[in-house]
């Protein structure tokens, strides 16, 4: 029936539901709960060691924050309230654990998270939360289990398929094919494809749901490419980000006439030409020119494709330069490689289609 949110009462080191002691919950119901720790005197949210869930005393449901693989960190997507994430940037911990998720942290690695119960039965449940240093908060409610009748509502405009979490598959709606490897998603999914001509200057594609988070990438392809042939090199499939209200490429290849995009994201794609090539901003021109800095900082930037290569030449020599892509920023300390007086460089960064931009200019070393 969905996920419904409840504010805490707090006394000391106990939590409490705040204005109810009892929810009412259907025969199938799970938790997630959001918990940070603070230092003393500090306002920065740090993590949590342990947490711990309890059913009438009998421990049900325990996570430590213990060491893991670097190649376990997606599961992190399966281990939250993925949905709650995306929207409000919240991390709410999951008791359900989804068949997909194969985080090592959980400590009753054969329950699924879910409990059920019949209709009228009265539970007592208890959350247990610690830091390192074993200072421990706990979090009492109470549920009733009533007969809750779930509806269900089928869109019509909506053509659905059954995604199995665990098998390679591969589905052709109209002119387009999407594959899924293996383990690409955490669990069974119903993946709806919605076709539109009115959002885009072409045809675009509404694919599964974005709050689904995905492990492994999938593709999707096309031999119907609604361009010329001198536009085909230029040509990427986007997938539109409804935060900054633009399009992001994705990784895209073009092969015996078939457009093939790759993505972990779910949500609406179309395929989209990058003509404009990147831009490059020098900074601080006057400090450069006058000697007054030691470093050179540059802007570059793509604003569909994205950067492929990037090159700072120094009297037509490469020199090393450190690029911070959060920033857009490309960094050049300057060094030996350049000579005392008048230097002459030049920034050349290329896009994921081939877009070129060079800029020259001149620094002083004393």
């Amino acid at each position: 029936n969905g996920n419904k949110k409840f504010s805490l009462s707090s006394n000391n080191h106990t939590y409490t539901l705040k204005n109810k002691d009892t929810l009412m919950v259907s025969d199938e119901i799970s938790f997630g709960i959001q918990v940070n720790d603070k230092l003393n005197g500090a306002n920065n949210s740090n993590g949590v060691y342990s947490i711990r869930l309890f059913r009438d005393q009998k421990e049900v449901f325990s996570w430590e924050a213990d060491m893991f693989s670097f190649s376990e960190t997606r599961y992190i997507n399966a281990f939250i309230d993925y949905e709650e994430y995306k929207k409000n940037k919240r991390r709410f911990v999951m008791t359900k654990k989804l068949p997909g998720n194969h985080l090592s942290t959980y400590k009753h690695k054969n329950q699924n998270g879910i409990y059920r119960s019949n209709v009228g039965d009265v539970h007592h449940w208890r959350y247990e939360i610690s830091d390192y240093k074993k200072n421990k908060i706990t979090l009492s409610f109470i549920t009733k289990t009533i007969n809750q009748q779930e509806t269900l509502t089928k869109d019509t405009f909506c053509n659905g398929y059954q995604i199995n979490y665990n098998k390679a598959q591969k589905i052709t709606e109209g002119d387009l094919t999407l594959s899924f490897p293996k383990n690409a998603l955490y669990e069974d999914f119903l993946m709806s494809i919605i076709t539109d001509t009115v959002a885009t200057p072409t045809k675009s594609y509404y694919i599964g749901d974005e709050y689904i988070p995905i492990h492994k990438p999938f593709k999707i392809a096309t031999q119907q490419i609604p361009y010329s042939k001198t536009l085909y090199p230029k040509l990427v499939w986007a997938l539109f980000n409804k935060k900054e209200d633009n399009y992001t490429a994705i990784s895209t290849t073009l092969k015996d006439g078939i457009l093939t995009g790759k993505s972990r994201q779910f949500g609406l794609y179309t395929i989209l030409p990058d003509t404009v090539a990147p831009s490059i901003k020098v900074l601080h021109k006057a400090e450069l020119k006058s000697g007054k800095t030691k470093t050179v900082k540059v802007k570059i930037k793509d604003e569909l494709s994205g950067i492929k290569t990037y090159k700072l030449m120094v009297n037509d020599n490469w020199v090393l330069a450190e690029y911070d892509p959060k920033k857009d920023l490309l960094i050049y300390d300057i060094d030996r490689h350049s000579k005392k007086g008048k230097n002459k460089a030049t920034c050349i960064v290329v896009d994921s289609v081939g877009n070129e931009t060079r800029e020259h200019f001149i620094f002083i070393k004393h």
